[in-house]
């Protein structure tokens, strides 16, 4: 298969203050106190992946209250909404709690849309192959909706880090690699790798519409 991406990136851009522009949000811009900004990945990536959906598609945006994306204090102002919904716990955010954080925003925002997992388990005789896992992330590429990608270890793959979330942005089947969005930064990551050597793994998440 050939490489896919989301189809409109340059909606994910932020603009700061002072003009500079950021990819998507960053864990950290959560202020200490009402929040955990080094738990927060997990409500961070839901941030990117929910505004991406609502601002390709304006007929959903229109069933919401939600807006000013555009800059980084409205998208701030956003990820603190989300973080409601997928507040992590002392050891992280469960995926459970991602798909279960998915139905309440969609059910207060009036909004038809779901999460589903495909989980990446411990034993190795139990993962998914990497055509599974790449067909997961296709569908919904192919759907135009970023993937939320749980890593529990890394299985020394360069760029990924342990216990934590990030939002994929692109596959590319034919080198076995996707593109993460991480804290307003993106790379190519060997998710081929992964699969084979992460010691606990971890899951997908990809929201339905």
């Amino acid at each position: 298969m050939e490489q896919i991406e989301l189809k409109k990136q340059e909606l994910l851009y932020v603009t700061g203050e002072h003009g500079e522009r950021f990819f998507g949000g960053n864990q950290y811009w959560y202020p200490k106190g009402d929040f955990t900004p080094g738990g927060a990945c997990g409500s961070t990536t839901a941030s990117n992946i929910l505004a991406y959906i609502l601002k390709a598609r304006p007929e959903l945006l229109k069933k919401t209250s939600i807006e000013g994306f555009d800059s980084k204090a409205g998208y701030l102002g956003f990820m603190k909404t989300v973080y409601r919904y997928y507040h992590p716990s002392i050891i992280g955010l469960p995926t459970s709690w991602f798909i279960k954080g998915t139905a309440k925003f969609a059910k207060e925002h009036s909004l038809a849309i779901s999460a589903e997992m495909l989980k990446v388990r411990v034993r190795r005789s139990k993962r998914p192959s990497f055509s599974e896992a790449a067909g997961f992330i296709r569908t919904a590429l192919e759907n135009d909706t970023p993937v939320a990608y749980l890593i529990l270890s890394a299985g020394g793959v360069e760029n990924l880090y342990k216990w934590h979330w990030v939002t994929i942005i692109g596959l590319d089947e034919k080198n076995k690699k996707v593109r993460i969005l991480d804290n307003t930064g993106t790379s190519w990551a060997d998710l081929g790798a992964w699969l084979d050597k992460s010691f606990l793994g971890g899951a997908f998440v990809r929201i339905l519409i």
